[in-house]
């Protein structure tokens, strides 16, 4: 008995819901998807990701595809697509990750640098503090109080 076609084999598991026709395309194609995704993404982890959701995309789609359609084409271009996307996803994450780290560091440095200013200037304040007469140190100390 020949092997059954690509085509066979999804409209067995989108009819019927035969899951060795799926395994069998899964068999089929798991490398081509995992190698495209590897070289668009640069990451294998990340091309495993990518191959399983490109397979996941095949059994929810595979009533829609149509039967003259070469599954492997399709399959390679769900992989590059996925593994694009991913990147971009990646990048965006990475780029707001650092901004947020920026802002972070930017939010808290003034207030480190205010906390040591204000060290440095405490022994000056109550050196000319010292000198002041009683009266102007009393209004001074008194203003600074309310």
């Amino acid at each position: 008995m020949s092997p059954l076609s690509d085509a066979e084999l999804l409209r067995r598991y989108a009819d019927q819901g035969v899951e060795e026709a799926f395994a069998e395309l899964v068999r089929r194609y798991c490398n081509l998807v995992w190698a495209a995704a590897r070289r668009v993404s640069g990451n294998a982890d990340t091309a495993r990701d990518v191959a399983q959701l490109v397979f996941c995309d095949l059994a929810r789609k595979s009533r829609q595809i149509p039967t003259h359609t070469v599954l492997a084409g399709w399959l390679y271009r769900a992989a590059c697509h996925a593994a694009a996307k991913h990147v971009r996803s990646e990048v965006r994450r990475n780029q707001r990750e650092q901004i947020t780290m920026e802002t972070q560091v930017r939010e808290n440095q003034p207030a480190a640098e205010s906390e040591s200013t204000s060290a440095d200037l405490q022994p000056l304040l109550d050196s000319a503090l010292a000198e002041l007469s009683d009266a102007d140190r009393d209004a001074v100390v008194s203003l600074s109080e309310s």
